[in-house]
């Protein structure tokens, strides 16, 4: 813990929870609390997928076959990915908002699709750009699903419905 030294005379620990009570922190040697063992045990999984190199580059190029999916089904359907191709991230894909829809009405569709996009950041909005993100458990299955829905609604007239 880093604290200035007249920390223990102004803090009221009694007002704080445990986790926040400096005074105590900097009285102990060590942490004065340990991390669930759950979260180790998930987090030692997690990590058993890149423990060694060809693990790596497995999963980078499994991740790095997700974005190039993602960015030539957009482009299929006539929507131009930010990044150009060679400086695209593998797991990150921006595009512009295609239609006249509002972020928060594209990002509501899309949730009623079942999936969840990024677009709600002040950033986002004001340029009206959205992002898929293809990590983790996402597979081409899932991208495929949500392209047959953004096709469909593409296609749509004005009256756009919410049926995946």
């Amino acid at each position: 813990v880093f604290a200035s030294p007249a920390v223990p005379d102004e803090v009221d620990a009694g007002r704080l929870p445990a986790s926040f009570d400096l005074p105590a922190a900097l009285g102990e040697a060590g942490p004065r609390f340990t991390f669930p063992s759950p979260l180790l045990w998930a987090l030692e999984r997690a990590l058993a997928d890149y423990a060694s190199a060809a693990a790596r580059q497995q999963r980078f190029e499994h991740y790095a076959g997700m974005g190039s999916f993602v960015r030539d089904r957009l482009r299929s359907l006539g929507i131009e990915p930010l990044a150009a191709e060679r400086w695209a991230a593998p797991t990150i894909t921006t595009f512009a908002l295609p239609g006249l829809e509002s972020v928060e009405d594209f990002l509501e569709q899309c949730r009623a699709w079942g999936f969840e996009i990024a677009g709600r950041s002040a950033y986002l909005r004001a340029r009206r750009l959205v992002q898929l993100a293809t990590m983790g458990a996402v597979t081409r299955d899932h991208g495929a699903a949500f392209f047959r829905c953004l096709r469909r609604w593409l296609h749509e007239p004005l009256g756009r419905g919410t049926e995946p």
